[in-house]
């Protein structure tokens, strides 16, 4: 049976249980702790409440069993009286064709599927209606009841052989249940993925886990949001020559350096002879950093 919950109104904690009714309107089966009615089985579904309340069987192990008694079991059944209907009659037919004797089955049974006709005794059995010593025309005629061709539209029970239509009935049953197998493999295979996905998760978060924390405690030690900490070591002269050098070799010199204590350079003089100092800008930082800072 398929059913939803949802938060309790105005109980906080709690929660409904709800399924659907035959028409498809919600009706509650649960809200908090109190059960509105008990489930009962009519033989064809399910009521709950007072009033009763036909519920909707849309899914679930009792609707799969209805479904499999109402459809692949009630036909098989049905095939199987078919078939010991038509053995019957075939079998009367050449044991008595007449009908100035007995029969070999009771048909319909009092009881079951088939049954034998209860004046059948040994000492009654018949293998020939002629009497003769040795003779077996009952018997020939009976075993010949296996190959004979049968047809609804003449009035009998099946149509072909009764070997052959066990056999269809047979298969059938078996290409049925070959269905509902490939069904559950593919929701089993569903499942497992649904499990692996949700493991995998798990995994991640737990291992996620420790890093978070760690990350909330320096936050909280360093008075910062709660992110990831990037620590910013004290800068160096040769990290401020390595920005300065990766912002002068991009297409679009950056206006400003990375570290605000990295020396600014004076535009290149307009000649063409060019110091030697002046051929590359790591060097001149360097000596920038070297010379002493002139006096106001």
């Amino acid at each position: 049976m398929d059913f939803t919950t949802q938060p309790l109104a105005g109980k906080s904690g709690q929660i409904e249980v709800i399924a659907k009714d035959s028409t498809g309107g919600d009706f509650s089966l649960v809200q908090g702790n109190a059960v509105r009615g008990g489930l009962t089985f009519t033989g064809t579904g399910c009521t709950s409440g007072q009033p009763p309340v036909a519920l909707a069987l849309q899914g679930g192990s009792l609707a799969g069993n209805l479904s499999a008694r109402d459809g692949v079991v009630a036909n098989l059944r049905t095939d199987l009286r078919s078939a010991a209907g038509q053995l019957a009659a075939g079998v009367d037919s050449a044991y008595n064709p007449g009908g100035a004797s007995s029969d070999f089955f009771k048909i319909p049974p009092a009881a079951g599927v088939i049954a034998l006709d209860p004046t059948l005794t040994f000492n009654t059995l018949r293998a020939s209606a002629t009497g003769d010593a040795g003779a077996n025309d009952i018997a020939l005629a009976v075993a010949n009841v296996a190959q004979k061709q049968f047809s609804v539209a003449g009035g009998d029970s099946i149509d072909g052989t009764i070997n052959g239509f066990f056999n269809r009935t047979v298969s059938g049953l078996g290409a049925t249940l070959a269905g509902v197998n490939t069904r559950l493999g593919d929701q089993s295979r569903r499942v497992f993925r649904l499990k692996r996905a949700t493991a995998r998760s798990s995994r991640a978060h737990r291992s996620r886990a420790p890093v978070i924390a760690a990350a909330a405690t320096r936050a909280a030690a360093w008075n910062r949001p709660c992110k990831f900490p990037r620590f910013s070591p004290a800068p160096h002269p040769l990290r401020r020559v390595f920005f300065f050098q990766r912002d002068f070799k991009s297409e679009e010199p950056r206006s400003t350096f990375r570290s605000t204590e990295a020396p600014k350079l004076d535009p290149l003089p307009a000649t063409s002879a060019v110091s030697p100092s002046a051929r590359h800008p790591c060097r001149r930082v360097e000596e920038a950093a070297d010379s002493p800072s002139p006096k106001s």
